[in-house]
């Protein structure tokens, strides 16, 4: 679990700041987001993967905000 968190906080910033502009670095965020859905998934808990079903879903820029809902789901 403590490798989940720090992977969400870790994506916090990026997902706030790629611009439209840095396709490379949107694409490198996008996959690191796809790995922490995959992370979550292992915990077996549907209400985390809706979470991350919403981050995957959002457009760029706004999956921070889903991001914060997992961290706050798991203090």
């Amino acid at each position: 679990m403590k490798h989940i968190l720090e992977h969400a906080r870790a994506l916090r910033g990026p997902l706030r700041s790629i611009a439209m502009d840095q396709p490379d670095k949107q694409a490198e965020t996008r996959a690191s987001l796809r790995v922490l859905a995959e992370e979550v998934a292992e915990l077996g808990r549907p209400d985390l993967d809706a979470i991350m079903s919403d981050a995957l879903d959002a457009a760029d820029g706004h999956a921070d905000e889903d991001i914060d809902r997992l961290l706050e789901k798991l203090r």
